[in-house]
């Protein structure tokens, strides 16, 4: 005679298994706290993009509309072609930055999805 109690899970390895569900989800709590602080830097750098780009415009701008007709233009684009040159340097290196944080948020939200499956299936596999 077959029972249902024949095939249930031992007491010590629903603990073990609870245990290892817990150690599980406090890495994926802490995974999670890593994402939004990566999320709160690539905000800042968009901030910090945004930012860039408006002094450029707004000096491009000025620049050009006090070089247009004044006596010693030539002085003036050439000021005008070194802030531009200098602008494009910082808002590389704020783009290059920022592609980094995206690509490590990316990562980071791939790995955490894999991690919750894995629970969620091991959670789904105890009942």
């Amino acid at each position: 005679m077959h029972t249902d109690m024949d095939s249930a899970p031992s007491a010590p390895s629903i603990v073990r298994q609870r245990a290892g569900l817990l150690t599980e989800l406090r890495k994926s709590a802490r995974d999670h706290a890593r994402l939004v602080a990566l999320a709160k830097r690539l905000d800042a750098l968009t901030a910090r993009l945004a930012a860039v780009q408006a002094r450029r415009t707004a000096r491009v701008q000025t620049l050009a509309s006090s070089a247009a007709g004044a006596p010693g233009s030539a002085a003036a684009w050439k000021r005008f072609v070194l802030a531009d040159q200098s602008d494009s340097a910082k808002l590389l290196a704020v783009q290059m930055q920022m592609q980094r944080e995206s690509q490590a948020f990316a990562l980071l939200s791939n790995v955490l999805k894999a991690s919750h499956d894995t629970v969620k299936n091991a959670i789904s596999n105890i009942r």
